[in-house]
């Protein structure tokens, strides 16, 4: 004989015992578009960075660059001190190597916490042969404003 819910949620208040929700069933991944999904899920720390990795496509299909990869190196500026650039871009016509920080907007600018601008200027001297800057959404939706920091 097989207890009903309720019967059971009575038992388990009885024995001041708190009972456990029921895991939820995972269901099969069927189409190429749903493993898709699936994969990128959680890939982004932001919506920004998703849009701007979205963004980087479109350049990337119209030529404007080679190919860009996301958090793809940990640059050690000081020992316990390191920093991770969001995207690191292959420019087209150069073949330059480019890290950018993708910051939020504020007013006209970016904001950004104070130690996140003292990494990226360390990175940029420490790493002079590269060139860093950041990028943050601008007025107009599908825009982007950068400052580059340092480089060649």
């Amino acid at each position: 004989m097989g207890w009903t819910e309720d019967q059971y949620r009575e038992y388990l208040d009885k024995r001041n015992v708190v009972a456990e929700e029921p895991k939820a069933k995972r269901r099969k991944v069927t189409s190429e578009a749903e493993i898709a999904r699936v994969c990128t899920q959680d890939r982004y720390r932001s919506k920004t960075e998703e849009r701007y990795a979205a963004h980087l496509d479109l350049m990337k299909k119209a030529g404007q660059i080679d190919d860009w990869a996301y958090e793809p190196v940990t640059l050690k500026l000081a020992p316990g001190v390191r920093y991770t650039p969001d995207f690191m871009i292959r420019c087209t016509f150069n073949k330059e190597i480019r890290f950018e920080e993708l910051k939020g907007r504020k007013g006209t600018g970016f904001y950004s916490l104070p130690v996140s601008k003292i990494k990226i200027k360390m990175a940029a001297s420490l790493f002079p042969f590269w060139n860093f800057s950041v990028v943050w959404p601008a007025e107009r939706l599908g825009e982007w404003d950068s400052l580059v920091i340092g480089g060649q």
